[in-house]
């Protein structure tokens, strides 16, 4: 089943949504620390990603409040390796977070 981009907002229910782009918006943008305390506040989070050479449609890339990009320099990435590494990204920042958090003090004998 395919789904049309939304033109005038995603709805609400799947989270805040923020674009994943090598080329933020400098008023929107959002680094990883942001979006990891969005989710550790129990913020739902709806990661955006464009499809293709031409990315999310102009339109729609204007939704989202914030923009995100994960590599240290907009660096352009390949559709699945980009899913592949924000996620990665997320996931790896929350566990080492969760480590500090969690990790017990003594350890039994």
């Amino acid at each position: 089943m395919k789904f049309p981009y939304p033109d005038k907002g995603f709805p609400p229910q799947l989270g805040e949504p923020v674009l994943t782009t090598s080329k933020p918006d400098p008023s929107k943008r959002l680094d990883l620390d942001g979006l990891i305390g969005m989710v550790e506040r129990g913020q739902s989070v709806l990661l955006v990603f464009g499809i293709g050479p031409h990315g999310v449609p102009k339109k729609t890339a204007s939704i989202p409040r914030y923009n995100i990009d994960i590599t240290p320099g907009g660096f352009s990435l390949e559709t699945c390796t980009a899913l592949g590494a924000v996620c990665g990204a997320i996931s790896a920042r929350l566990a080492r977070a969760e480590q500090y958090i969690c990790r017990p003090t003594w350890h039994p004998v």
